[in-house]
């Protein structure tokens, strides 16, 4: 979504009318600062691809909070906008296992365990690459293992990121 189009949102549920919210993203930005100033609110910018994104969705005043998801880490609110960065590790297996629970059933999880346990560890613990997982997920897992498993999946210096398999990434090349 493009901030002008989150701005449109945020201004409307703030009770802008339509034909008052200003047509450029600089006068939606301007707005949206001004009607939050002073007030008590917590926006949350979730999957952010960049600092060029989140800056214009930044309410005005100290009194609003924001959490900002990303991949990246945008190291230009940290140092522009007194941002706090905090990285996120990858999943303890049995949380990585409660998580397919929760998307796939605690049954179908536990009569495939071993398929599952293969699964946690494919996706090496990303909650990301898990729920697609989850949500690709056929009949049988382990149908789903042999398709993942048949690509070389490797641990990043930083993660254990896994390489992209087509049945979780359609259209993405292993790296």
């Amino acid at each position: 979504m493009t901030p002008a189009a989150a701005l449109f949102g945020f201004l409307a549920a703030l009770g802008v009318e339509p034909d008052s919210i200003p047509p450029d993203l600089h006068g939606r930005s301007a707005l949206f600062r001004t009607l939050t100033a002073g007030k008590r609110l917590l926006v949350v910018l979730d999957n952010s691809a960049g600092t060029d994104q989140v800056v214009p969705l930044l309410p005005g005043g100290a009194s609003c909070a924001v959490v900002v998801t990303s991949r990246n880490g945008l190291a230009g609110l940290v140092a522009a906008h007194d941002a706090r960065s905090v990285a996120l590790g990858v999943l303890p297996a049995a949380d990585a296992h409660e998580l397919l629970a929760a998307r796939l059933g605690a049954a179908r999880v536990d009569a495939e365990r071993e398929a599952v346990d293969e699964l946690v560890g494919l996706c090496g613990g990303l909650p990301l690459a898990l729920s697609v997982l989850a949500g690709r997920a056929g009949a049988r897992l382990s149908v789903l293992v042999g398709n993942c498993g048949s690509w070389a999946w490797t641990a990043w210096p930083t993660t254990t990121r896994p390489r992209a398999c087509p049945q979780c990434c359609p259209g993405r090349t292993p790296r």
